[in-house]
C-alpha cells in the first residue's frame, strides 16, 4: 500500500512541477511575513497503524525583513518536539526570487525512560521563485535545513549529558524540503513536496574522527490541496507517502490562518 501510495504522489509532484513551467506571484518558505502579519496552521496526521503526529505552525512579521517561527508537534506514542526559529529576508525586491535564512533551537522530548531528550540548533537556507503557469500563478521552494543536537535530561531545565569521559554525543541531521505550489483558483491552492532526511552521528555516539549515518533518513512525498473558506481561514486535506522501505501512507487535515 505504502508503494502504490508514493507512486501516486510522485506522479502528482510530477504533474505540478509541469505546470508550473513558466515565470507571478509565490507563497512559500522564503517569502517573508509583513511586518505585523501573521500566519497559524493545526493539522493532523494519521495512518492506518494508528499512528499520527499532531503539529503548530505559526509564524510572526517582527518587521519588514524578520520573521518569528514557532513549529511545534506531539506524536501518537507521547513524544513530542518544540522548534523557535527566526528568519532573516536576505533578497527581497521586485524581483520573483527571494532568499532567507533561518537560525533556530528546539527539544525533542522522548516518552522512554532510556532514551534521553535531544536539544538542538538549526541553520537553513530557503530559496523560491514566484510562477506563472497557464492555470494560475504558483511558486517552487528549495529549503536545505541542517540540525546540530546533543543528548540532555529529561528534569527542567534540561542539562547536558556527558559520557564517563566528560565527552557529549552529538547527532547532525540534513533536510530537503522541494515544494511546489499553485493557485488554481483565487480559493484553492495545490501543493506537492519531496522531503529528504538524512542522519549522522558523531562524536561518542561513533569511532573517533568519523561520521556514521543513523537510522530514520529517508523522506516523504506528500500533496495537498488548501481551500480558503471565508476571510483568513484555510482548510487543508493531503496525503503523505514515506519514500524507500517501511511506513506507510497517511492522511493530513489541517487549518489554516492568515493575517
Amino acid at each position: 500500500m505504502a508503494r502504490t501510495g508514493a507512486r501516486d504522489l510522485a506522479r502528482a509532484l510530477c504533474l505540478a512541477a509541469a505546470l508550473c513551467a513558466l515565470p507571478g506571484i509565490g507563497q512559500a518558505g522564503p517569502w517573508a511575513r509583513d511586518k505585523g502579519g501573521a500566519f497559524l496552521s493545526l493539522s493532523q496526521e494519521g495512518g492506518g497503524a494508528g499512528t499520527g503526529w499532531t503539529s503548530v505552525y505559526a509564524e510572526y512579521g517582527l518587521t519588514p525583513r524578520l520573521t518569528l517561527g514557532l513549529d511545534a508537534g506531539r506524536g501518537s506514542s507521547g513524544d513530542d518536539q518544540l522548534h523557535l526559529f527566526l528568519q532573516q529576508a536576505i533578497l527581497t525586491g521586485p524581483g520573483p526570487n527571494r532568499l532567507s535564512l533561518t537560525m533556530g533551537a528546539g527539544l525533542e522530548r522522548r516518552v522512554d525512560p532510556a532514551s534521553p531528550d535531544i536539544a538542538f540548533g538549526s541553520l537553513g537556507l530557503a530559496w523560491g521563485r514566484s510562477l506563472g503557469t497557464p492555470l494560475g500563478p504558483g511558486w517552487v521552494a528549495v529549503e536545505p535545513q541542517l540540525r546540530l543536537g546533543v543528548e540532555v535530561t529529561k528534569d527542567w531545565p534540561p542539562t547536558v549529558l556527558l559520557t564517563p569521559d566528560l565527552k557529549m554525543t552529538t547527532a547532525l541531521t540534513g533536510r530537503l524540503d522541494l515544494t511546489l505550489g499553485l493557485h488554481v483558483t483565487a480559493r484553492t491552492m495545490l501543493i506537492g513536496q519531496l522531503r529528504l532526511d538524512r542522519g549522522f552521528e558523531t562524536g561518542q555516539g561513533a569511532a573517533a574522527g568519523t561520521t556514521t549515518p543513523v537510522a530514520g533518513s529517508g523522506g516523504s512525498v506528500s500533496a495537498t490541496a488548501v481551500r480558503r473558506i471565508a476571510g483568513p481561514a484555510h482548510l487543508s486535506l493531503g496525503l503523505a507517502a514515506p519514500l524507500g522501505e517501511g511506513g506507510e501512507t497517511a492522511l493530513r487535515l489541517g487549518s489554516w490562518l492568515q493575517f
